[in-house]
């Protein structure tokens, strides 16, 4: 369109009229709308970027503790366990030469001490006159009998304090205590197994960022802070103690001001007592107010800047339509970024600010769609997780009907030990699976322990009809790496009930670890039973069988161990049946070698 020609004072008049009534208005109120937007916008990113931060701050030192104190309580189950430790308390000593030397020979105090940095000390009080005060063995006072012995006083009990036990044994620093007695039988002496958790340890693996952590006990002072000043005082916030789960983010009093927190509670691993973890963010606060002034700074500028242009810079009208069409040619490449605004409150500003809204949607379109793809990833994720748990959980409880049923023959037919030992390995087992039933991880020897007990069992049951050997490297330290919980036993229950069912005399089962290099793991599990039929062992090695729905319960244990390999450590590692009809099975495991 052509617009005709007019004079040039007179063009200006009319330009000069839409700016003053019209365009500015329209400059102000978008941009306003805009600024206002932008600093919501920011100010809830920030809030939720720092409760995020402060919930994930909070959670890794919930986990530090928790890594800390799982650590102690096995330190001090492997201490209470010791026939050793035993031997000395239980033993009347005549002579405190004698007693001097029985308690030099025993050196897994310091061992601990050594390898464990997590633990400032460890001491035994007993009640045992005979056995003179030394580093790690001391005589407990009337006052620690009466403080302590009272807090612990179940065979094998335990209790985490502060403040109780440094007035008692003299502890001057705000530190966490682990008291357990320890279970002396067929004496009159009584023990408790006192460690002290180091605060260097906690600050080296909390104290890593600018946030302030504090950490107290039940309703005692805080017994570690970011702040050491805190140490040793009250928790400066508020905290509903009657709640074993309590939690409480975002604004919250300390003191006497405002600040941005996340309060949660941890209850003590065996233990009725709950750690109180406090983090805040004592800079939240200002970074808000930066955020809305910097926002309302830039959305004053980018009010004042456009108005000033307008008033003193005003173009032709031909101007306003090259700008309008560059825009539209950016837009039309992607490029999304372009002027705030075009000169004008006329039908080329209406079609510039329709453009504008048309790169918002598109801009909101893509976001949206990023989200739901992230939505999509997340809920795959979740739905293998909960499938792993449920492959996890299927566990044969033939086994305990079966050592129930061989418990009971033994208590009808012979009088003797085997019965309380029977027991004993039961009890061992049943403990292994019901701390391992909801976890992806334990440590080798615990895996091979447990393998170890469920062989001694069928020993039990089936007497000289098998017979069993777990080989390791001579080089190679199964405390030192993790495993799948529960992954062995099905394997090596399907060589004794199935490889062996035929076999009288002389069933051989072996258990052999080897490694690949340093980065695989190799476990062969063999017997010398029966074997598979070629059919079953094709129709195992096909991927049909993760979909198939097998009615031979040895078919379901391994393809279950099979699934359960592949979803926790992927498609390269999974599990092999080598096996001739008549000439025993031979199953081996291929998993990856991890560290601990």
């Amino acid at each position: 369109m052509i617009l005709p020609k007019k004079p040039h004072a007179v063009l200006r008049i009319k330009v000069r009229k839409q700016m003053y009534f019209i365009l500015i208005p329209l400059i102000v109120i978008p941009v306003s709308f805009i600024g206002i937007a932008l600093t919501s916008y920011f100010v809830r990113a920030l809030y939720e970027q720092t409760s995020s931060q402060l919930a994930s701050d909070n959670i890794r030192v919930k986990s530090i503790i928790v890594d800390c104190v799982i650590n102690l309580f096995n330190v001090s189950s492997d201490l209470l366990d010791d026939k050793s430790l035993h031997k000395i308390l239980t033993t009347s000593y005549t002579s405190s030469e004698d007693a001097l030397a029985a308690i030099s020979d025993y050196d897994r105090f310091q061992d601990y001490m050594d390898t464990t940095t997590s633990m400032t000390s460890v001491t035994v009080y007993t009640t045992n006159p005979t056995l003179p005060d030394g580093k790690y063995i001391k005589t407990a006072t009337p006052e620690i009998i009466e403080k302590l012995f009272s807090k612990v006083s179940v065979p094998s009990g335990s209790s985490w304090g502060y403040n109780f036990f440094d007035r008692t044994i003299g502890n001057t620093s705000s530190e966490l205590l682990l008291v357990r007695s320890i279970p002396l039988v067929k004496t009159q002496y009584s023990a408790i197994l006192v460690i002290t958790v180091s605060n260097n340890f906690l600050k080296n693996k909390i104290q890593n960022n600018s946030l302030y952590t504090a950490i107290s006990l039940n309703k005692e002072p805080i017994f570690f802070s970011t702040t050491r000043s805190m140490q040793g005082k009250d928790q400066s916030v508020s905290i509903d103690y009657d709640s074993r789960y309590f939690l409480t983010k975002g604004l919250i009093q300390y003191k006497d001001k405002t600040v941005f927190g996340y309060i949660s509670s941890l209850p003590v691993y065996q233990s009725k007592d709950i750690l109180y973890a406090t983090t805040i963010d004592f800079g939240a606060i200002g970074k808000f107010i930066n955020i809305v002034i910097m926002c309302a700074a830039i959305t004053l500028l980018s009010i004042i800047i456009p108005l000033m242009g307008i008033v003193f810079y005003t173009n032709f009208f031909s101007s306003r339509i090259i700008a309008l069409r560059q825009a539209m040619k950016n837009a039309s490449r992607g490029d999304f970024h372009m002027i705030d605004s075009l000169r004008g409150d006329d039908e080329l500003s209406e079609t510039f600010t329709d453009l504008q809204h048309m790169v918002l949607d598109l801009k909101d379109k893509e976001a949206k769609m990023y989200e739901a793809q992230l939505l999509e990833k997340e809920m795959l994720n979740q739905q293998q997780q909960m499938e792993f748990k449920i492959l996890a959980s299927q566990i044969n409880p033939h086994f305990i009907y079966n050592t129930l049923e061989t418990i009971r023959m033994l208590a009808i037919e012979e009088n003797n030990q085997n019965v309380s030992s029977a027991i004993q390995l039961l009890g061992k087992s049943l403990r292994y699976v019901l701390e391992n039933a909801e976890t992806f991880s334990t440590t080798l020897d615990k895996e091979l322990d447990y393998i170890n007990v469920y062989l001694q069992i069928q020993k039990l049951r089936f007497e000289d009809r098998i017979d069993y050997t777990i080989e390791i490297p001579e080089q190679f330290s199964p405390t030192e790496y993790q495993i799948l919980p529960l992954l062995l036993q099905p394997i090596v229950e399907n060589a004794v009930l199935h490889g062996l069912d035929d076999i009288s005399k002389n069933g051989a089962v072996i258990v052999r670890l080897s490694t690949d290099n340093n980065t695989r793991l190799i476990i062969d599990i063999i017997d010398n039973g029966n074997g598979m039929p070629p059919e079953v062992i094709m129709a195992f090695h096909s991927d049909n069988t993760l979909d198939k729905s097998a009615s031979d319960r040895t078919s379901i244990g391994l393809n279950n161990i099979k699934r359960r390999i592949r979803l926790f450590y992927g498609d390269n590692y999974s599990i092999h049946i080598i096996s001739s009809n008549r000439e025993g099975t031979h199953i081996q495991l291929v998993l990856p070698l991890i560290p601990i």
